[in-house]
């Protein structure tokens, strides 16, 4: 009995440090999970930040497509203009063309409408010549417009891309985070459950050595109720020779008593004789 109380207090002794253990490493994880939340926390500042600056980059590049397009538009309007200026200008060169003849065929009377005539002319031919260069002109810019249009596009894109990333991360931080607080009110769960466990296991341990104190104490009682067991066992033997002795004392005195009767009954005989009438 002895020896099984000294297990179980070695048990509960090896109980108590492995649960002082658990709790030390519940203690450990709960402040790891509480630097991770803290590092969540300033990711989502961060993330909030790319988000906030990817929307203002993305809302940028919705207006920069924007004046692109209406920009080719315009120069497409300007290209549409210089083309009219060319035909205005060709139609001019021959409606002078024509004025110059007829001012031939009027002689001297024609020949100042002849002068004005052939500077129309030139000057037709000069806005037909410029009206070639600006449409050569256009025609290159509204080429490199389209390029920058197809490149502010692509940007357009990636930085649709990125606003889409920038949300998909937030959302992951926020679930991340979401689960973190679980976990971490879970684990102050778990590290109040083991506090409780210690405080239960120090009390079973502390009744333990109480146990194992009124064991020895029970131990040394039953040393003292085995030795007076033995004196009374003692005693009791004598009781049994002196009941022996008692009980041969006892038939001692009934075979006198009826030595005694018989010797009366004989002395009574003999006194009989004597009698006197």
């Amino acid at each position: 009995m002895n020896g099984g109380i000294e297990r179980l207090g070695n048990l509960i002794g090896e109980q108590s440090a492995s649960i002082t253990e658990a709790s030390a490493s519940v203690e450990q994880m709960v402040a790891n999970i509480r630097s991770v939340a803290s590092i969540l926390e300033k990711n989502a500042l961060t993330v909030g930040q790319l988000g906030a600056s990817s929307e203002t980059g993305k809302q940028g590049m919705d207006r920069l497509g924007e004046l692109i397009k209406q920009i080719e538009q315009d120069s497409a309007g300007l290209l549409d203009a210089s083309k009219v200026v060319q035909a205005i200008a060709s139609q001019t060169n021959l409606l002078a063309m024509n004025a110059a003849i007829e001012a031939a065929h009027a002689g001297d009377a024609g020949r100042g409408f002849a002068v004005v005539a052939n500077e129309i002319r030139k000057l037709a031919e000069n806005s037909g010549a410029q009206g070639k260069v600006i449409a050569k002109t256009m025609k290159t810019l509204s080429s490199s417009i389209r390029r920058v249009a197809e490149l502010a596009s692509g940007s357009q894109e990636q930085f649709h891309a990125i606003y889409g990333l920038a949300q998909q991360v937030r959302d992951q931080e926020d679930v991340i985070k979401h689960a973190m607080q679980e976990q971490s009110a879970g684990s102050q769960q778990v590290l109040l459950a083991t506090k409780q466990m210690i405080g239960i296991t120090q009390e079973v341990r502390e009744r333990s050595a109480g146990i194992q104190e009124t064991s020895q104490t029970i131990r040394g009682q039953t040393g003292q109720l085995a030795a007076l067991t033995t004196e009374i066992e003692g005693s009791m033997a004598a009781m049994a020779a002196g009941t022996r002795e008692i009980n041969q004392a006892i038939m001692q005195v009934k075979d006198l008593g009826s030595a005694n009767t018989a010797s009366i009954d004989q002395l009574n005989a003999a006194v009989s004789r004597f009698k006197v009438d």
